[in-house]
């Protein structure tokens, strides 16, 4: 019990902490570079960011398969861990080519995104950051073993230190005037250190383990091999929306825009973020139910009333509290456009936030070619969905093209369940409130065509929405709250 309170501790404070120093280097190299030229290294480098998340499924693997093979012994450890090394060796090896040549077709060819007469000065940056996408590779496999091992402190810790690096050197890029070569160096030499120490902490805590190639296990390779590459096609689909969003954005509307968008997202995903972490334990729970009717009773009971905390959730964060939110996105970052882009991307959050649960559940059911389904659905409805609006608009609400991608994914996730599991959608649709989600939409959409227009002072429309949103959410919200405080008094003092 002690063990799981100090991963939790740890991996909210890491959570929160990282969310934090990302918005300042953000806020930084924006600053120090301004958005044209900080907003093609943001579209070049997503590339190296989505190829760094295709492990294959070899780290998740690890994570999964480490705490049952530990129990066979040391043999049959070793060679496990050694065989998904030489795999993860091998899918970098892969992803490190075609991450050059994908750049060179997509952006360096591409004279919309990167003219002619800056094409060295980006590319020299480009390849000095594609060192620190090696590194950071390899630093995966080895945070794998510690969260395979349950030991998220030191996981957490190292993370946490990684980026205090990483915001150290930003913050000397911009002191000393310094160009992108050197940003980019900032990378590789943080996660060096990083990964020196996640070797060594790996020798220190488990000296019984033992990675090294002749080790090699033909038996364990099957069953890597098996179960990574049925997920890994998910991690695939949903890493590719980012990277088509940002090169839709640099193609049809300005390469600039993409540091806005990067920084709005950012936002919207951190505050989402909080959510998801509180209900991880979603997908291992719904993994270990056994027997149809259970099934279903989670569904009908635990997994309705998490999707309605993810409803009053986006109704608190996205709705009553947004004045005070868009405020302080507004002097941190000085700019209305990152504001008016949060707003826009606040409309899929909130639909984000009803789903996950849902999303989670059937993940822990082992439906992963349907969650592949969805997130390939998602990448292609946003491609085209987000290409249309930026050529219609020609503005930051060609970001709606996305909200339309993750309605789509939503829905087809809730008529999976109704069919799969016998839910009937009236009463689920009763039960989570359903209709307070579709007035919200509808109130943030109006509020973004207003800003658009410019037709009333932005802080009144937010302050507008919030009230809004008081009436609304508010009674629910103060119902959970005070249902939240009971059961943490009982569990304080059952403690005593």
């Amino acid at each position: 019990m002690l063990t799981d309170r100090k991963n939790s501790f740890w991996l909210s404070l890491q959570f929160i902490i990282t969310a934090i120093i990302y918005l300042l280097i953000l806020k930084i190299n924006i600053i120090n570079f301004g958005d044209e030229t900080f907003g093609v290294w943001i579209v070049i480098i997503s590339i190296w960011n989505f190829s760094v998340n295709l492990d294959f499924g070899i780290g998740l693997t690890v994570v999964r398969h480490l705490p049952r093979i530990k129990t066979e012994g040391n043999d049959k450890l070793n060679g496990f861990l050694s065989t998904s090394f030489i795999v993860f060796i091998i899918a970098g090896f892969i992803l490190f080519i075609v991450g050059y040549f994908a750049s060179n077709l997509l952006y360096f060819s591409n004279s919309h995104i990167i003219s002619t007469d800056r094409k060295g000065y980006f590319l020299t940056a480009f390849l000095i950051y594609s060192f620190s996408f090696i590194i950071q590779y390899l630093i995966i496999f080895y945070r794998s073993i510690f969260e395979g091992m349950s030991n998220f402190v030191v996981s957490s810790k190292f993370l946490i230190l990684q980026n205090s690096l990483i915001l150290i050197g930003t913050i000397a890029v911009w002191v000393f005037h310094l160009t992108l070569n050197y940003l980019a160096s900032v990378y590789v030499i943080s996660n060096v250190i990083v990964l020196a120490l996640y070797i060594a902490a790996v020798r220190r805590n488990y000296s019984e383990l033992k990675i090294k190639f002749k080790l090699y296990d033909r038996g364990s390779l099957k069953n890597i091999i098996a179960f990574s590459f049925s997920v890994q096609a998910t991690n695939i689909f949903y890493s590719l929306i980012d990277v088509v969003v940002k090169y839709v954005i640099a193609n049809f509307y300005y390469a600039g825009f993409a540091a806005i968008y990067e920084a709005a997202r950012r936002c919207a995903t951190a505050i989402s973020g909080l959510f998801f972490s509180a209900f991880k334990y979603v997908m291992p729970k719904t993994s270990a139910l056994t027997g149809t009717e259970e099934v279903r009773k989670f569904l009908k009971k635990d997994i309705m009333q998490y999707t309605r905390y993810g409803l009053l959730y986006s109704g608190l964060v996205f709705g009553i509290l947004l004045l005070p939110m868009v405020y302080a996105i507004q002097v941190f970052f000085g700019r209305t456009e990152i504001v008016l882009t949060f707003i826009i991307l606040a409309m899929p959050e909130a639909i984000n936030n009803y789903g996950y649960c849902i999303y989670n559940f059937i993940l822990g059911e082992g439906k992963v070619n349907f969650i592949a389904l969805i997130q390939l659905i998602n990448l292609v409805v946003t491609a085209i969905f987000v290409s249309i609006g930026f050529i219609i608009f020609k503005n930051p609400a060609g970001l709606f093209g996305y909200f339309c991608s993750v309605t789509t994914g939503n829905i087809l996730m809730v008529f999976f369940i109704k069919k799969y599991y016998g839910i009937v959608l009236k009463e689920m649709f009763r039960e989570i409130a359903i209709h307070k989600l579709i007035i919200f939409e509808g109130l943030l959409f109006v509020a973004v065509i207003i800003i658009l227009n410019g037709i009333i002072n932005n802080y009144l429309i937010f302050a507008a929405l919030s009230l809004f949103s008081m009436l609304i959410f508010g009674r629910d919200i103060f119902v959970q709250l005070s249902l939240f405080s009971k059961e943490i008094r009982l569990l304080v003092g059952k403690g005593k």
